[in-house]
């Protein structure tokens, strides 16, 4: 059985689209297809037989020094921990932390470019308080470091990985210990994902939903042959012209500073955690809006 040697568990919002596109492309490792696979959350009591359907079989497995998949939401769900340690007790974790109004701020965006919320930010906090818990970085790894040595985490910080993607890929080379020159260098500096509402939202919706239900019933390969005969490349070009993106709404100043100010006890337990300087977050609270989110 082969089964991953490395785990990318998040944050949500926080470029593990980005991280996922830049591994892809590096010959020695493996990673699925299918970003999010949700085994250790959603899909656990399908079983280790099922899970290990993403991963190359044990002849194919010698070609790469590292074998792994990213789902966001293991960050954040209390189960998940335990659960890894049972089955990969050596497993290792990369994470990306993002400033975590700002990381809020994009799990809101999102919401209004899927057509799921046509609200206020604030109202949307009110109705989600679950959004606000995913930016609690420190409660969460805490839950993982019960398990697992802190050597066996690579922290990154998704301002920085934004603004040096050349130095974030470095320090992921070496910590999977895979040679730092195997990377794309023409899909470094990519933005993948990042947070618009579209003009016509309705038509977004519909492509997604049709996409997310082919995925849904393991029917991706039909994607793929879409793909192929420039059907899918069609649908987006028409997309491009007629439902392209408008700007998002602006943070209000005061809900940035009142936001922020409920995440500063745990930002300062994040820095006693992990070493580290955040100062890079708390300069930025006073920002009307967010940089885009991957």
């Amino acid at each position: 059985m082969t089964l991953p040697t490395f785990l990318g568990i998040g944050a949500m919002r926080s470029g593990t689209t980005w991280l996922y596109g830049q591994l892809r492309t590096h010959p020695e490792l493996y990673l699925p297809d299918k970003k999010e696979v949700h085994f250790f959350d959603r899909n656990y009591t399908r079983g280790l037989g099922w899970y290990e359907k993403f991963f190359p079989s044990p002849e194919e497995a010698g070609a790469f020094r590292g074998i792994g998949e990213i789902t966001p939401r293991y960050i954040c769900d209390p189960q998940v921990p335990h659960r890894i340690h049972e089955h990969l007790p050596r497993c290792r974790f990369i994470a990306i932390l993002r400033n975590p109004v700002d990381r809020a701020y994009s799990h809101y965006t999102r919401a209004l470019r899927a057509g799921n919320y046509a609200h206020g930010f604030q109202e949307y906090l009110d109705r989600r308080p679950d959004v606000f818990d995913r930016g609690l970085y420190s409660m969460q790894l805490e839950r993982y470091l019960t398990y697992f040595p802190r050597e066996n985490f690579l922290i990154l910080i998704f301002e920085r990985v934004m603004s040096n993607p050349e130095r974030a890929l470095q320090q992921a080379a070496e910590f999977l210990a895979v040679d730092p020159r195997g990377f794309d260098g023409h899909r470094m500096k990519r933005k993948m994902n990042a947070s618009y509402p579209p003009r016509m939202s309705s038509l977004y919706t519909s492509a997604r939903r049709t996409e997310q239900f082919l995925q849904s019933k393991n029917l991706k390969w039909l994607l793929k042959v879409l793909d192929n005969v420039k059907i899918t490349k069609g649908a987006k070009k028409l997309f491009e012209l007629v439902g392209s993106k408008v700007p998002l709404p602006r943070m209000d100043a005061s809900i940035r500073a009142k936001l922020f100010a409920r995440y500063e006890a745990d930002i300062a337990a994040l820095e006693r955690l992990l070493g580290e300087d955040l100062s890079i977050w708390k300069g930025t609270f006073e920002k009307s809006g967010a940089p885009e989110g991957t």
